[in-house]
């Protein structure tokens, strides 16, 4: 009996090396060949950075630190709960979260990062936080965004055609039944995040929301930075609609693909600002150097954090 339960021990910790080895060297490899291929197919071949102009550029690297700082403070605010951790740590874990979201969908990979760091016994509010942290920081982009909208729609603009409104409206039918089959299921899963979410106070709320709408004034002035520095000549009111619709289009549509991120922000990026302009590739190149710039830099840098925060897994 002994020997069953020595046996079993060595191979379920041969299992968690071997996990621990994927996660601190195979994982950053990987991210670093997908940079690579997303470099050389979706970057470097179609476009060219001659008309960048360094002392904008410059500027909107500069606000990088700010950017990724301001979400360090706010996911270590609002997961004070586990324990007070030093605010450079925290720093180290979002960079890491922002690696290993470059091989998943739909933030994952940032999730797993974030949630495995925190306690096992933690872990159910810590994932009732990290929700909370994602549902504030679309506020800004949601409400600023719907202006955005607003303005396509006065142009004339048809953001939905009937044929893409039909789907929307089958699936929004489709969540209300769903919704309704799984009332009681779904009533209790809320009613169990609903206590993690009363243990912030309104002034908690505020702060978070202030946080919020600080970072997503913060990376919407980098890309209007790229833009002027691109020279597009177009009012600023227009430029910023234009990086508010971006944001939206980015935030509601799923990433899914291995260039997903990147072509989302061309394709809204074109779509906006082809009303304005006939100069399209300089709209390309700026998207493109947001996307470096928030991105794969925070990605590259987060490689040499990703083995210090792998998921708790022994």
């Amino acid at each position: 009996m002994e020997t069953l339960k020595s046996t079993s021990t060595g191979a379920r910790q041969s299992w968690v090396n071997i996990a621990k080895l994927l996660w601190g060297w195979g994982l950053p490899v990987t991210v670093l060949v997908i940079l690579a291929l997303r470099l050389e197919n979706g970057v470097w071949r179609t476009h060219s950075w001659e008309y960048l102009e360094i002392s904008y550029l410059s500027a909107a690297l500069v606000l990088l630190p700010l950017n990724l700082g301001l979400e360090a403070y706010k996911w270590r605010y609002m997961t004070q709960f586990s324990v007070k951790r030093k605010f450079v740590d925290v720093l180290k874990l979002v960079l890491a979260g922002r690696a290993v979201n470059m091989i998943t969908p739909l933030g994952l990979g940032d999730a797993v990062v974030r949630v495995g760091d925190i306690e096992p016994e933690q872990r159910m509010k810590a994932i009732a936080v990290l929700a909370m942290a994602r549902v504030s920081q679309m506020i800004p982009t949601l409400v600023l965004g719907g202006m955005a909208t607003v303005f396509l729609l006065r142009k004339g603009v048809e953001v939905f055609d009937s044929g893409r409104l039909q789907w929307v409206l089958v699936g929004l039918v489709s969540l209300v039944l769903l919704g309704f089959l799984t009332r009681k299921r779904v009533s209790d899963w809320l009613g169990e995040y609903y206590q993690y979410f009363i243990c912030f106070d309104i002034w908690q709320w505020v702060t978070i929301l202030l946080l919020s709408f600080l970072r997503y004034a913060v990376f919407s002035v980098q890309f209007c930075l790229v833009f002027y520095g691109l020279e597009i000549g177009l009012d600023f009111q227009v430029v910023l609609l234009g990086v508010f619709w971006v944001f939206l289009v980015k935030t509601v549509i799923p990433n899914m693909t291995i260039l997903g991120d990147l072509m989302k922000r061309e394709i809204s990026a074109v779509l906006f600002f082809s009303l304005f302009t006939s100069d399209l590739i300089l709209i390309s190149v700026g998207s493109a150097v947001v996307w470096l710039i928030n991105i794969v830099i925070p990605s590259v840098l987060g490689l040499a954090y990703v083995s210090r925060f792998r998921p708790r897994l022994s």
